[in-house]
């Protein structure tokens, strides 16, 4: 017996990951591409190699500093960016292919996953959340390009 996935969460599910999520304003985002920022710069700039652990933690340690955050505003600040950086990045790509599908139907199922990737980050961030993200999108999207999962 083949068992269904279930594909939906209801709406209680959805608050919880919002209310999970630690809050944060303008001043501790500028302080999270600050650290990003600072690391980045340690870390000799995009295309760096990583240069050791020592060398990594000294950067970070540095970079965190700088920052002004905790380890802990720091690690909720980097999951909500990478949540955000990814689902951009997936919209955007989307938006690239079906630009470029002439094949109705693979438009058609390029449309409803581009629909079905833009509901996902309501759903783990609060409509402030996003707002704010999204006045700082640019320097997100380039400090996702040159530090990967190091963002």
């Amino acid at each position: 017996m083949a068992l269904k996935r279930n594909t939906t969460q209801d709406g209680g599910d959805d608050r919880t990951l919002r209310l999970s999520a630690l809050p944060f304003d303008a001043k501790k985002l500028e302080a999270y591409i600050r650290y990003a920022t600072v690391l980045l710069s340690a870390l000799g700039g995009p295309g760096f190699q990583v240069p050791g652990t020592e060398p990594f933690v000294q950067a970070h340690e540095a970079s965190l500093k700088a920052s002004g955050l905790t380890a802990r505003e720091l690690e909720a600040l980097r999951s909500s960016v990478r949540r955000f950086t990814g689902n951009r990045f997936s919209v955007q790509l989307l938006k690239e292919r079906l630009a470029l599908a002439a094949d109705p139907e693979v438009r058609t199922n390029l449309a409803e996953e581009l629909a079905r990737v833009e509901k996902q980050l309501p759903r783990r961030e609060s409509e402030e959340t996003i707002s704010l993200l999204f006045t700082r999108e640019v320097a997100l999207m380039q400090l996702r390009g040159a530090l990967g999962s190091w963002a």
